[in-house]
C-alpha cells in the first residue's frame, strides 16, 4: 500500500506541475520544423515588407481615386450651378483736391507723430488705411531709413501732427 501510495502521490504531482508521461513511444521526436537559417528570416522580412508596400500603394491608388471622383462630382456641381462671374476690379477714388489718402496696407495704419522725425516725435495715434487727410505743408525731402520722403503737417481726429508721406498718394 504504501508503494502504490508512492506512485499514485507522484503520478498527482506531475499531473498538477504539468508534466505529461509519454504516452506513445512510437512518435517521431523529429516533427519538429529544421532550425531557420538567417538567410530564410531576411527573405520572409523582404516578403513581407514586399506585401506592406503593396498594400500601402493599393490604399493611395484607392485614396487618389476616391479624391479624383469627389473633384469631377464638384466640377459637375458647379457647372450645373449658374455662378456670377467675378465684379471688375474697380480703381479706387482719387482723393479731393487739397486731400491724400494713408496707403499703408501693410500693417494697416499710418503713425501721427508730435515732431516731423520718427525717433523723436512721439505717436500721438495710428491713422487707418485708406483715410483721407488735409496736408498743410511738408518739409524738404530728408532720407528716413531705407525710405525717401518728406514730413507733412496735417490734423486728423483734432490733433495735429506729422505723417511721413512716403505712406500717402494722391
Amino acid at each position: 500500500m504504501k508503494k502504490s501510495f508512492i506512485i499514485v502521490s507522484i503520478i498527482f504531482s506531475l499531473v498538477i506541475l504539468g508534466c505529461t508521461l509519454p504516452i506513445d513511444t512510437s512518435q517521431k521526436r523529429n516533427e519538429e520544423p529544421p532550425a531557420k537559417t538567417e538567410s530564410d528570416d531576411s527573405e520572409e522580412k523582404e516578403k513581407l515588407k514586399e506585401k506592406i508596400a503593396e498594400l500601402e500603394k493599393e490604399k493611395l491608388e484607392e485614396k487618389i481615386d476616391n479624391l479624383e471622383k469627389t473633384v469631377e462630382e464638384q466640377k459637375k456641381q458647379l457647372s450645373r450651378k449658374n455662378v456670377p462671374k467675378p465684379a471688375p476690379k474697380t480703381k479706387t477714388k482719387r482723393a479731393p483736391k487739397g486731400y491724400v489718402r494713408v496707403n499703408s496696407p501693410g500693417d494697416g495704419w499710418l503713425a501721427l507723430r508730435t515732431a516731423p522725425n520718427s525717433k523723436t516725435g512721439r505717436l500721438i495715434m495710428k491713422i487707418p488705411h485708406g483715410t483721407l487727410l488735409n496736408v498743410y505743408g511738408c518739409t524738404g525731402v530728408r532720407p528716413s531709413g531705407k525710405l525717401r520722403g518728406r514730413w507733412c503737417k496735417t490734423v486728423y481726429a483734432n490733433y495735429e501732427g506729422w505723417v511721413f508721406d512716403y505712406y500717402l498718394v494722391k
